[in-house]
């Protein structure tokens, strides 16, 4: 089982939204999308889900 401290920092793709979630040291996970629109939609999926974006 992996940590999120440990060297292994797995990068998220989803092709339906074209949007990439990267894992990093900072634990921040980072969200890159093509289009804004994909952005919207994931920031209103976290807010349901009690997940704070920047």
């Amino acid at each position: 089982m992996l940590l999120t401290r440990e060297i292994w920092l797995p990068i998220f793709f989803f092709p339906g939204i074209e949007t990439a979630i990267l894992g990093n040291f900072e634990l921040s996970f980072p969200v890159y999308c093509k289009h804004q629109d994909a952005y919207i939609q994931l920031e209103k999926k976290a807010e349901e889900s009690g997940i704070y974006i920047r």
